[in-house]
């Protein structure tokens, strides 16, 4: 991104935050610092190409997310971060990071499915993907499914934090009807043949 001077910041005015670049603010269409990185390459992108900054506001302002892609959702008095389309290592620890950027200073809570096509060290890499959430401010790590539960075993061996696991979507639907609390934040993530937006729609969103 050259010489400018960009960076991502909360704000009370976009609840998926806002890009400072080269001293504008452009608020995000979706949440999260890795978005602010892909819309100032795009700010940029176009600038190059001779659009106008009123035209690429233009643009973001009739922006509408693709279903379960990086959505927030009111639930509950809850927010629901609904990345649940797709998932890999590096997504979902950006997907966690967001999750707790996000307004509000009560529980984060993240829901995670299997991440598929990882191969024969698909354990592994689960396990690894599990503590290094446990680096992050995440508060619960909710496994849904066998083959996501090595996320768990990662998470708990790192750090003495709640963490469960939970067989299937009813469970886990069941698990945040019963034990959500207002204010809390809640990420809903998962590969695609985990589909996690089952979850979803049994809370009737």
């Amino acid at each position: 991104k050259g010489d400018h001077q960009w960076s991502w910041e909360n704000s009370e005015s976009s609840p998926n935050g806002q890009l400072l670049l080269d001293g504008d603010c452009w608020p995000l269409p979706l949440p999260g610092r890795h978005n602010a990185a892909n819309l100032c390459a795009a700010v940029l992108a176009c600038r190059a190409l001779g659009l106008d900054d009123s035209v690429l506001r233009k643009g973001l302002a009739g922006f509408s997310a693709s279903d379960h892609r990086g959505s927030i959702l009111a639930w509950k008095d809850c927010l629901i971060l609904d990345d649940s389309y797709n998932a890999n290592p590096a997504s979902l620890q950006a997907a966690i990071i967001s999750l707790t950027e996000l307004p509000g200073d009560r529980r984060t809570i993240a829901m995670v499915g299997a991440m598929a096509e990882l191969g024969p060290d698909s354990v592994k890499i689960h396990n690894n993907s599990g503590k290094a959430m446990a680096e992050t401010e995440l508060n619960i790590l909710i496994a849904v499914g066998e083959k996501s539960f090595p996320l768990v075993d990662g998470f708990a061996a790192s750090r003495d934090a709640e963490s469960h696991q939970l067989p299937g979507f009813q469970e886990a639907a069941d698990w945040l009807k019963q034990n959500s609390k207002p204010g809390d934040r809640i990420l809903i993530k998962g590969s695609r043949s985990s589909a996690m937006e089952n979850i979803i729609r049994k809370l009737g969103l």
